[in-house]
């Protein structure tokens, strides 16, 4: 085994083991890397290096606002360009057709749309070094077309693809193949289920010859990026190429190189689209993990045909032809309603009605008998169960989406409203207990709904410097918000009492320091643990504090190590300021761990909810400090300390999707710990950036920008470290 020193001393002729050697250790242990000989491992430190320096020269750009997009070590940044386009990327082999047969689309389709939002597309995959995205995209899009049909994700088999798809539909495994052509096998073939045909990223002989799911047909879009919006908009994700040489170590941000000019190599599936800042954008899933990217995903520039991504568009058509998502739903609803036990006298006619307006449906958009029995009960009838009718209160056995409209609006019309919330539900797993709790929920949901639409459109107009989303919270009020995901109760924190006692440390400085830098990201230096979960615990200030921890002994011991959030929840009483999951005091923690130390999280995992205290001490802080209530202060603690544990009121950020929060109003008092991990000072707007502990699924990956120098929030007001 290969000392460190002697490591560095190969590397760099130097038995000083400098920053290069350390973040190259650093990117061998993250990402389990090991080379056959030394002179291997030479030549990949030498590209490892020359990669950093141009992410840091590409990034400091981004600072200056001359480039939209940035960049971070990945996975491949021990690869040459060269290499990453061969290995990563893959080829394409794409069968040209005549622009006649190309299909152009004439639509009304929205400003913006996410068909991930909507629960409508599978998650992210990772081809791994096979040269299979072709085969990824095609997945991805028959997939999304089965979850807006049928209301279900499910997988279907990208090995079977790339085992089955040979040269006869112009695809060779792992050397590339086409989109369109496997369209073509899927519609002659069928394909089998991911479960069965489960991915081994390399070919194999062929498993399987007669597909699980077979589709119509299969069509390619004219070279036009108003119709891939029409289609996008209307009828869902779509199959894509484009150049990925750009991509190679994408972070977060829209992409707009000049750098993606050559032939296209590399497909995806185009999953939405909308508009940041100004600027238009494709929102694309793509298959390199969700470690790569904004968790998997990236965003294109649209209008310009940027990297060539409408140069080849393709997308299956399920049986039962094009329809929008509105019909689909209102006849599959229509149907259901007939697979409900009700016990209510004025419903029999209404069922009855609907019954012959279901076979109405069914003969209007269905041709194919084997279609009406897919969405019927799969034996070609239509069959409802046995329905009583007497006095007795409302009785549901199972509630179907027709009944559940009726109860929500009033109507049996599925409509947008009722079609959204359907989907709320499924893509978060909800329940309910009671058809009032429901209903309750829905209106709290619509409300957020279109509170969301109108902050969006305001930031397309200019007016507002971040955008909001759907999220799991949506159905919550901003009470409900405040009470449950904040820290239960205002962080309980006298700072009069602090002030008085002179607990604050003293850091002298003069305006921005000239020792620290204009700009610092603690989390591209590998010194932030990834993104947690509080759930419904109260438990940011234990969050906020360890993660502080973490970074601290990352940056001394250079190791990331997790610490256990709920020691503290289970030991940290009111001696410390802190009730569990009631709420508790960031800096209080850090008194906690001075007097007591702190367990690892592998010997203490997290189970959201206070149990009896036990005692696993690992480690122990020299001290601690809390910083003068002064932005100033702040950068200069990050810029030369590294993360600091910090306070704000959250109650603004129940839907906050991207971009920097700067709201007109923001309550100062504390409710809701955070990690602040870095920032931007330079820029034309100032930013920190802040690590939230409600899952990588909310902001930003988990992550918050937030005006700098304003004060926003009250978040200079408490603000405390770790010292080892």
């Amino acid at each position: 085994m290969v000392s460190p020193l002697f490591l560095a001393f190969i590397l760099t002729g130097s038995f000083v083991i400098n920053d290069d050697v350390n973040r190259w250790l650093d990117y061998k242990s993250n990402y389990h890397l090991d080379f056959s000989d030394l002179e291997e491992e030479r030549s990949r430190f030498n590209i490892f290096v020359d990669n950093i320096r141009s992410i840091e020269e590409h990034n400091m750009l981004y600072e200056l606002g001359e480039v939209t997009w940035n960049q971070t070590i990945n996975q491949y940044t021990h690869l040459t360009t060269e290499e990453f386009s061969e290995q990563i990327v893959g080829s394409l082999l794409m069968e040209e057709v005549d622009d006649e047969e190309r299909v152009d689309i004439v639509a009304s389709a929205p400003l913006s749309i996410d068909w991930t939002i909507r629960g409508k597309v599978t998650p992210v995959k990772n081809q791994g070094q096979c040269g299979s995205c072709w085969a990824f995209s095609d997945v991805g899009a028959l997939e999304s077309q089965y979850a807006i049909r049928h209301n279900a994700l499910v997988q279907f088999s990208e090995q079977n693809l790339l085992d089955c798809a040979g040269s006869l539909y112009n695809c060779h495994g792992c050397n590339g193949g086409d989109p369109y052509s496997a369209f073509r096998y899927i519609r002659d073939i069928g394909i089998a289920l991911e479960r069965n045909y489960p991915y081994h990223g390399r070919q194999f002989s062929c498993q399987w010859n007669r597909g699980h799911f077979k589709i119509r047909s299969f069509g390619k879009l004219v070279r036009n990026e108003v119709a891939i919006k029409n289609k996008v908009g209307t009828y869902g994700p779509v199959s894509a190429t484009m150049n990925a040489d750009a991509l190679h170590f994408y972070h977060s941000g829209i992409v707009n190189s000049n750098r993606c000019n050559g032939q296209n190599n590399h497909a995806i599936l185009i999953t939405g689209y909308g508009n940041y800042g100004g600027v238009p954008y494709w929102k694309i899933k793509n298959s390199w993990g969700r470690g790569w990217g904004e968790q998997g995903y990236f965003r294109l520039i649209s209008g310009r045909n940027m990297c060539g991504i409408n140069n080849y568009v393709t997308f299956p058509v399920l049986y039962g032809g094009h329809f929008h998502q509105k019909q689909i739903d209102s006849f599959r609803v229509s149907v259901q309603c007939f697979q409900t036990v009700l016990i209510l006298q004025h419903l029999k006619f209404i069922c009855i009605l609907t019954s012959v307006l279901a076979k109405l449906h069914a003969r209007h958009y269905f041709k194919r008998s084997n279609q009406i029995k897919w969405f019927l009960n799969g034996k070609g009838k239509i069959m409802t169960n046995t329905i009583s009718f007497g006095l007795s209160p409302i009785y549901i056995k199972m509630v179907n989406p027709l009944f559940l409209s009726f109860i929500l609006t009033g109507t049996f019309f599925v409509n947008d409203d009722v079609s959204r919330w359907l989907d709320y539900k499924n893509y978060f797993d909800l329940d309910f207990p009671d058809l009032d709790e429901e209903r309750t929920r829905f209106n709290t949901f619509i409300d957020n709904v279109r509170s969301i639409e109108e902050h969006n459109r305001l930031y397309e107009l200019g007016e507002v410097t971040w955008t909001q989303t759907i999220n799991e919270f949506t159905h919550l009020s901003p009470e409900e918000f405040s009470e449950k995901m904040a820290c239960s109760s205002p962080i309980d924190i006298d700072f009069d009492d602090v002030d008085d006692d002179d607990e604050r440390v003293q850091i002298v400085f003069s305006g921005v320091n000239e020792s620290i830098p204009l700009s610092v990201d603690w989390t591209a230096k590998n010194k932030v643990t990834p993104v947690k979960k509080q759930g419904k615990c109260g438990s940011c200030w234990a969050f906020s504090a360890v993660g502080a921890l973490e970074s601290q002994f990352a940056i001394k011991y250079n190791n990331l190590v997790e610490f256990s959030e709920q020691n503290m929840i289970d030991c940290v009483g009111t001696k410390y300021n802190c009730k569990a999951c009631a709420g508790g005091d960031p800096y209080g923690v850090l008194r906690y761990i001075h007097d007591n130390g702190i367990a690892l999280e592998k010997d203490y995992p997290y189970r959201a909810r206070q149990f009896k205290c036990q005692h696993k001490e690992r480690l122990r802080i020299r001290g601690y400090n809390l910083l003068p209530n002064s932005e100033a202060a702040m950068q200069y603690a990050v810029g030369s300390v590294g993360p600091v544990s910090a306070t704000l009121n959250a109650s603004l950020l129940q839907f906050y999707h991207s971009g920097i929060f700067n709201p007109t109003e923001c309550v100062k008092k504390p409710n809701h710990a955070i990690l602040i991990t870095g920032y931007v000072s330079q820029r034309h707007t100032p930013y920190w950036k802040i690590k939230n502990s409600w899952g990588t699924n909310w902001g930003e990956q988990g992550y918050l920008r937030l005006i700098m120098g304003k004060n926003m929030c009250g978040i200079n007001n408490y603000v405390s470290y770790p010292i080892l």
